[in-house]
Parts: C-alpha cells; sequence; structure tokens
C-alpha cells in the first residue's frame, strides 16, 4: 500500500510506527467506509492488487466507500512495515467478511 504523510524523518522506529499507525487508520476507515478519511491517507496513484489478481485504484475503492455498495461485517490484517531509505511499505494478509 502506498500512503501519503506528511513529512516524518524521524528515527526508524518512529517512522515504522508512523506507516503501522497510517495503515491502522485506514483499515478502519475501510471497515467503516469513511471515504474522506481514505482519500486522505492513499496516494492518487494509488492500487491495491487482491489475491486473484484484480485491481482497484483509490478512485475505485472511493467510490466504494461512498456509494454504499459494500458494507464489512470483520476486517483484520496480519500486517508486515519495512522500510527502506525514505521508502515504507506496508503489506498486509487481509482478513475481510462483507457483502456487496
Amino acid at each position: 500500500m502506498l500512503l501519503e504523510a506528511s513529512s516524518v524523518y524521524g528515527s526508524e522506529a518512529e517512522d515504522h510506527r508512523s506507516l503501522a499507525f497510517l495503515d491502522t487508520k485506514y483499515q478502519r476507515a475501510v471497515k467503516d467506509n469513511d471515504s474522506r478519511t481514505m482519500a486522505a491517507i492513499l496516494a492518487n496513484n494509488f492500487v491495491v492488487i487482491g489475491g486473484d489478481g484484480k485491481q482497484w485504484t483509490k478512485a475505485d475503492l472511493i467510490k466504494s466507500a461512498t456509494d454504499g455498495s459494500t458494507h464489512y461485517e470483520h476486517q483484520d490484517t496480519e500486517r508486515s512495515v519495512r522500510l527502506f531509505g525514505n521508502t515504507g511499505v506496508v503489506t498486509a494478509k487481509l482478513w475481510v467478511k462483507g457483502f456487496p
């Protein structure tokens, strides 16, 4: 997941915590269909790729949150945050139960 954040150039541990916090905030926004928070966190060129290879853009996810087509009963992740210089990468195994 590519997330936009304010300029945070703290220690590696601080950057790691910041990315984990943003991911937690984003996952909560998705579960709650909070399109405003999702839009504020996601980069404009964001793309998520599902396990089946299907891709969704930022616009796809915002639309899904605003049009009422998706409702989540459960959403939980096993997250990994890695830092490579000034680049952070968040990967997650997502367990979701919902319905369109």
